[in-house]
């Protein structure tokens, strides 16, 4: 999946989940280190530093020192409140700093059930490209993520003996939107027909099968409740 999701891209930036050692029920199963370990990847810790000063640097301390096998190749340091602060944090640094995020509490994506609130939905999400381009070192997360090994390619997938060879009715909208691409090409590439359907404003299609994804269904109930 990796490496077909890379495929002529110059680098890859491979989004954490939770905390970096936490995986399947507490184990390292699948988590962000086991994945890290996989690819060998270099990590760059992102640091929430609201309310501490060198405190974060025993914490980036313990993280380096968890897993010796990991490699790690900086920090970025999040919600910084002032040059002051900045100041105080670079006096004990030693692992290289690839930014320095300022704390900005009217530019936040807002958190509700499930998760955050989509791109789509959150205003001012321009403006964070802006501050990561001023407050980051991008040439030098760049040149860390050229560190990383070259992987070598891979042949083509083993074909499947078994072929699906029906249709299934993907429901799609603002109320059924949370679905992993790679799950939708899987069912794709053993020659399962998709057919994409609102349930907000589409009858039922005609197929075998109906996938129905996550999303937010109770912010459209009453729009659900009258749909075709």
């Amino acid at each position: 999946t990796f490496i077909r999701a890379s495929g002529g891209a110059d680098i890859a930036v491979i989004e954490g989940v939770m905390g970096l050692y936490d995986g399947v029920d507490g184990s390292d199963m699948a988590s962000t280190a086991h994945v890290a370990r996989i690819l060998q990847s270099p990590i760059v810790l992102v640091a929430d530093v609201k309310g501490m000063s060198r405190s974060v640097h025993a914490l980036i301390d313990g993280y380096r020192r968890y897993d010796s096998n990991l490699v790690f190749s900086g920090v970025i340091f999040n919600r910084i409140g002032s040059p002051r602060h900045r100041s105080m944090i670079e006096s004990a640094l030693d692992i290289p700093a690839f930014g320095y995020i300022p704390r900005k509490e009217g530019l936040a994506i807002e958190s509700r059930h499930l998760g955050l609130k989509m791109a789509h939905e959150a205003g001012g999400m321009g403006e964070f490209g802006r501050i990561i381009e001023e407050s980051c070192d991008l040439d030098a997360l760049v040149a860390a993520a050229y560190l990383a090994p070259t992987m070598e390619k891979i042949g083509p997938a083993a074909k499947r003996n078994q072929r699906i060879g029906s249709s299934i009715g993907i429901a799609f909208d603002e109320a059924f939107c949370f679905y992993y691409q790679d799950n939708l090409d899987r069912l794709a590439s053993t020659g399962a027909k998709l057919v994409f359907f609102s349930p907000l404003r589409d009858r039922l299609p005609d197929v075998d099968a109906v996938y129905i994804g996550g999303g937010y269904q109770e912010l459209h109930l009453s729009s659900l409740k009258s749909s075709p």
